[in-house]
Parts: structure tokens; C-alpha cells; sequence
């Protein structure tokens, strides 16, 4: 483990840097994913939608959309904790610390995404006199 600490500590930036594009691909892709995911058995679950048509696709898309933009202002915070591990010192700590940060971002991201989503949807729904899950 200490081999391998010291290895890792050697890290030079271009390194951190391909590091943060993979992570910022990797967490985004699953993230929308999941979103995708969710709102599609959601959607079919609780209102009985069975066949996709465009205005759900449209609807899913722009979901997807409001997600992506709200996490593009996580990821660059969540790579910024990679930089724990450039230091001089590192330890198993700084590296547990490093993930918890990261994935801590992903998680506020994922739930503030969800809740600004289903609320600007259900004020929408609220708002409009036609029953829109009906005309999805």
C-alpha cells in the first residue's frame, strides 16, 4: 500500500487533469442515466404510460437538459477535490477524503437536480387547466 501511495503521490498535473475529464464523462453520463431512468418508470409506474410518443420524448429531454445544466456546477467542484491528492503527503485518509467529497458533490447535484426538476414540473402542472399526463 505504501508502494503504491508513493507511486500515486508522483501523480503531475496533465495526469490530474485526464483524471478530471473521466470523472467529469463518467459521473455525468451516469447521472443522466439515472435521471433517464428514473423518470421513465416513474412515469410508467405511477400514470400508466406504456408506449413512448414524442411528447414524452420532449418531456424526458427536457429533464434531462434541466438535470445536465444543474450538474455541470457540481462536477467542477467534485474534480477540484481530486486536487487533495497532489499533495505532498498522502495517505490512505487523504484519499478516502478525496472520494467522500466527490461523491458527496454527485449526491447534493443528483438531489438538488431531482427536487428543482419535480418542482418546476409539478408547479407546471398545477398551473395549466389541461391534465398533461393525460396528453402524454
Amino acid at each position: 500500500m505504501l508502494r503504491f501511495l508513493r507511486i500515486f503521490n508522483q501523480i503531475n498535473m496533465s495526469y490530474l487533469v485526464f483524471v478530471q475529464v473521466i470523472l467529469a464523462f463518467v459521473v455525468g453520463m451516469g447521472s443522466l442515466f439515472a435521471i433517464y431512468r428514473g423518470t421513465d418508470i416513474l412515469l410508467k409506474r405511477q400514470y400508466g404510460i406504456e408506449k413512448i410518443n414524442n411528447s414524452l420524448s420532449v418531456f424526458q429531454t427536457g429533464i434531462i437538459l434541466a438535470t445536465a445544466f444543474l450538474l455541470s456546477s457540481v462536477i467542477a467542484p467534485a474534480s477540484n477535490a481530486l486536487r487533495f491528492l497532489t499533495q505532498d503527503e498522502l495517505s490512505g485518509m487523504t484519499i478516502l477524503l478525496s472520494v467522500a467529497y466527490v461523491l458527496g458533490f454527485v449526491v447534493v447535484g443528483l438531489v438538488s437536480s431531482a427536487l428543482v426538476v419535480w418542482g418546476g414540473v409539478t408547479i407546471f402542472f398545477q398551473l395549466t387547466a389541461v391534465n398533461e399526463i393525460e396528453e402524454l
